[in-house]
């Protein structure tokens, strides 16, 4: 058994109109709720890449690049990221997250280490191992147009190392894998 409902607008019993059907597509009201997904883009990256001999300097990270375009001003974006990283022995990887050409805030607490948004653990034992690095963070772009977010990589500051995205620094043997990095973002009502 099957059921229908047919509207042409939903409104609140306020009269706030969430959503109304133009003829070819649904529109959000002025009324919808704060936290109200809009709408979500992903991408994965099934291919390895390699950074190249890198050190303290955030460079892009090839293919994790999206863009989405907010319905309002006032909308966040959740950006959610997961990357599986290799690295060169003692690389220490690094990260940050770029809106445009804005870097997003990053920790800058004055003292010894270097500010980034989110890290790896990379040490000198695990040069055939793979880490799967996870972060989220919740943006205010405070624009309705196209908004390109990438992400940046960097290993240490002291001495240049080699980090991969989806597999391991060092494939010697079908021990060592093979992964998968997502980027998604999703437009929240503010």
């Amino acid at each position: 058994m099957s059921s229908e409902i047919k509207a042409d607008s939903i409104q609140s019993t306020g009269s706030r109109v969430l959503a109304s059907d133009s003829g070819s597509a649904w529109s959000w009201g002025s009324g919808v709720p704060t936290g109200t997904m809009h709408n979500c883009v992903s991408m994965q990256k099934r291919d390895a890449v390699s950074s190249g001999a890198i050190s303290g300097v955030p460079v892009d990270i090839s293919g994790m690049t999206l863009d989405i375009t907010p319905t309002s001003t006032t909308s966040k974006v959740l950006i959610l990221v997961s990357l599986n990283i290799g690295a060169q022995a003692d690389s220490y990887p690094a990260f940050v997250i770029v809106r445009d050409s804005t870097t997003l805030p990053i920790n800058t607490t004055v003292g010894t280490g270097t500010e980034v948004m989110f890290s790896g653990a990379t040490v000198s034992s695990h040069s055939s191992a793979n880490e799967q690095i996870n972060f989220h963070y919740l943006d205010s772009p405070n624009k309705n147009t196209s908004t390109t977010y990438k992400i940046q990589w960097r290993a240490m500051s002291t001495t240049t190392r080699t980090i991969k995205l989806n597999q391991a620094h060092t494939l010697a043997d079908d021990n060592q894998t093979l992964g998968t990095s997502t980027l998604t973002l999703i437009e929240v009502a503010g």
